[in-house]
């Protein structure tokens, strides 16, 4: 079996999931400001839709079974490992190959205030030992608050909130940003648009709205049962 196709066989039995036409889908501002500010600060904050793992010990090819939901792509909160005791750079070996940093951190700016909360490092998955791996085609984004943040606190280094997804041939990887507002107020009511729920629609420039807010993640029995 090919092992990028082993998560469709290694979800747990009690892996979160959407109603048909619906998938968690936060922006990097989301992802920073909301769930790792929230890690961070409060010690009891579970994210429902987003798991601990430490990315050391896990192939990315088994990170789809650790998920809490996703079919495409998923999320996870990780420590970051130091390469050495006293030293700032991380670890990023596993047992079969390594990440490896591609291109430049972006900056992430809170689009209310402007203010910088946090970097994006893109990672790609190598097999084997630096520097003579093999490039694979899965890819990480790593987020973490930035030094200056105002969210700062002791363990700001420590955690950070990851997405890992398989890139396919030929696709271009764009930044991941909130739907326009046209474009919600034309989903049906299945609840307000408002809330960030509702079915995917394409609209007229071709844009999909599937899309749910970080405002009720956390609440997603409000919406549906679980059993």
């Amino acid at each position: 079996m090919d092992q990028g196709d082993q998560h469709h066989q290694g979800q747990g039995k009690d892996q979160e999931t959407l109603p048909p036409g619906f998938r968690f889908h936060p922006t990097d501002e989301e992802l920073i400001t909301y769930y790792l500010v929230n890690k961070i600060s409060d010690a009891s904050f579970t994210g429902r839709a987003i798991a601990d793992v430490d990315l050391n010990k896990c192939e990315p090819w088994d990170l789809p079974g650790k998920a809490k939901m996703g079919e495409k792509e998923w999320y996870f909160f990780s420590l970051r490992d130091r390469k050495y005791p006293t030293g700032v750079r991380t670890n990023r070996a596993t047992n079969t190959g390594y990440w490896k940093t591609t291109g430049k951190d972006k900056e992430i700016f809170n689009s209310v205030t402007t203010e910088l909360v946090g970097m994006k490092k893109t990672l790609v998955f190598y097999r084997g030992r630096a520097p003579r791996g093999e490039k694979t085609n899965w890819v990480m984004h790593e987020y973490r608050l930035h030094s200056k943040s105002s969210f700062r606190t002791t363990k700001q280094d420590e955690w950070v909130v990851c997405r890992v997804f398989q890139k396919s041939a030929g696709a271009v990887m764009r930044p991941i940003q909130a739907p326009p507002h046209d474009a919600m107020t034309t989903a049906p009511s299945f609840a307000a648009a408002e809330n960030g729920y509702a079915p995917e629609m394409n609209t007229a420039n071709g844009a999909s709205n599937r899309y749910l807010s970080m405002d009720h993640c956390m609440d997603l029995d409000t919406y549906w049962p679980t059993y």
